[in-house]
């Protein structure tokens, strides 16, 4: 039985010469910049926890914000930078458009929990801007100083984090992944 290779194929394997060295710069810059954002997070997480900025629900819902920025950090460059763990020492077998299975498994969660985390940074602060207006436009208003509660930045960065997964997991939940044979010859 002989098999024979659409010229689609053909074209949509051939990648631009400059392509490895493109993704590898691209691979290095990023890890570079993933640190420098962590670190600069870190700091961040730091100086937000201290109890005296603890006590506020504004500042509360900036530490759900650090948080989620802090998981997008570590999901980011474990999913889109980790050129050196993976082996590539036999130049001859490496292939650019598949995957090992911990590499799709990486990626299909990852993109998950990173999709929830910078979603969910976003939502805490639009919300985070919506109470500190109400706060400034309605300062007397008694369901208005019920926001500026912390207890109710809690409840915020927690039906934030569970709206954002339901959404998320509603898209993702139908991904399957499987071992996928192809016939290139």
């Amino acid at each position: 039985m002989e098999t024979t290779t659409h010229n689609i194929m053909v074209n949509y394997l051939d990648l631009p010469s400059w392509f490895n060295e493109a993704f590898y710069i691209f691979n290095y810059v990023i890890s570079i910049l993933q640190f420098f954002g962590f670190g600069i997070n870190l700091i961040h997480f730091y100086i937000l926890t201290r109890p005296h900025m603890r006590s506020n629900a504004i500042y509360r819902l900036m530490i759900g914000i650090c948080s989620c920025d802090l998981l997008t950090q570590i999901n980011t460059f474990l999913i889109f930078s980790p050129f050196w763990i993976r082996d590539s020492s036999n130049k001859d077998e490496q292939c650019q458009l598949t995957m090992t299975y911990f590499d799709a498994f990486l990626q299909l969660h990852g993109t998950t929990v990173l999709d929830i985390t910078q979603r969910g940074a976003s939502w805490m602060a639009l919300f985070m801007a919506l109470y500190r207006t109400l706060s400034v436009m309605f300062p007397l208003n008694p369901r208005i100083q019920k926001l500026s509660k912390p207890s109710w930045a809690l409840w915020t960065i927690l039906g934030v984090l569970v709206f954002t997964s339901l959404t998320t997991w509603m898209v993702q939940a139908r991904r399957i992944i499987k071992e996928f044979d192809w016939d290139y010859e």
